[in-house]
């Protein structure tokens, strides 16, 4: 079992519901430091929606992403030693409603039709979490319109809100995890390391998104520590062997915003983390991600990675099931994780 499986099967046991707030959006600014708490002990979910209001007529431009448009990056900030989560954009969020629910995001029915006068919109998207009550989170808003709706006639915002819902239980959580994302900019051909180490957790998938198949990038290859590869793959396979594991159809669904939008062109999971004799491999320096472009221009994918404290299966050990998350055994990131690489393990094939 991994993260994404065992988060839904606890997702769809959450009991409470609450609204906790809606906070305006102002361009270019930082939310306040927004405190997530519910009516039970653990946090299962944020439900954000975001809502826009515009007047004057004017016209969608395809490729454009509405999450993008509301937020630069949503930050979560837990308690305990996990210090931070941060989605360095819109999209980024959308993939990981996608992984972990096997769904789009949803949106209102006239998003892409010409805007009426004084029309409104919205969007929603649910992320993943596992935390303890209470932490804290951050958005930066954007709200950069004029580049997604082009204008003919006047086209104002008249106003943008992020509406938090919280969905909280009182069952323990069966894991920790994490994410990370980040936007790396490559040459346009040749083969590059874009590995971000963060020590001491396991890498359990990586996604890739934002670049054309067999166009931009060919071929990745994850290599362990001890120097064994466990992927060596074309991109094209990759992505329909992520849309077998996960069941939504990832690469776009015409006219669906967010997942037609050219952010997420190519968006695809690898999974990077197993066990080998019962030890978690990719654990000690979490292996090496390498990315080969052959492009006739720089390359500017997303990667997002999911981070879990240990193997899905040895956290839900028997020991370790009922104990709340702030409790359990989690590595130090602020003070730049475990750093335990040592010689290479003798390798019997």
């Amino acid at each position: 079992m991994n993260s994404k499986k065992a988060w839904r099967e606890w997702f769809e046991k959450a009991e409470f519901s609450s609204q906790l707030q809606t906070e305006n959006l102002l361009a270019g600014q930082n939310t306040r430091d927004i405190t997530i708490t519910g009516q039970g002990i653990y946090c299962a979910a944020l439900k954000l929606r975001f809502t826009w209001t515009t007047t004057g007529a004017c016209a969608y431009t395809a490729g454009g992403d509405f999450a993008d448009y509301m937020v630069s990056n949503f930050r979560i900030k837990s308690q305990g030693k996990l210090t931070e989560q941060l989605f360095t954009s819109g999209h980024v969020m959308e993939h990981i409603h996608q992984l972990y629910l096997d769904q789009f995001i949803t949106f209102s029915p006239n998003i892409l039709v010409n805007p009426a006068v004084a029309d409104t919109y919205w969007i929603e998207i649910i992320v993943p979490t596992a935390m303890t009550c209470p932490f804290n989170v951050t958005a930066l808003a954007n709200l950069a319109f004029a580049t997604i709706y082009n204008t003919p006639v006047v086209f104002v915002l008249t106003g943008a809100t992020m509406q938090i819902n919280v969905i909280t239980t009182d069952v323990p959580p069966p894991l920790v995890f994490a994410f990370t994302s980040q936007t790396t900019n490559l040459p346009a051909v040749g083969n590059f390391n874009v590995t971000t180490l963060t020590q001491g957790f396991l890498r359990e998938s990586l996604s890739l998104m934002g670049y054309v198949p067999l166009v931009d990038i060919d071929t990745i290859q994850y290599v362990l520590d001890d120097g064994r590869g466990i992927i060596y793959a074309n991109m094209e396979d990759l992505a329909a062997q992520c849309q077998y594991k996960y069941q939504s159809l990832f690469n776009a669904a015409p006219g669906a915003t967010g997942a037609a939008s050219t952010p997420l062109n190519g968006q695809s999971c690898i999974e990077t983390a197993y066990l080998s004799g019962g030890a978690p491999m990719p654990w000690k320096g979490a292996g090496r991600f390498v990315v080969t472009t052959s492009s006739a221009g720089p390359v500017i994918p997303d990667i997002v990675e999911v981070l879990i404290a240990q193997p899905v299966d040895q956290q839900l050990a028997a020991t370790s099931k009922a104990t709340p998350t702030s409790q359990r055994p989690r590595t130090d990131l602020a003070a730049g994780g475990v750093t335990a690489t040592g010689a290479k393990p003798k390798v019997r094939y």
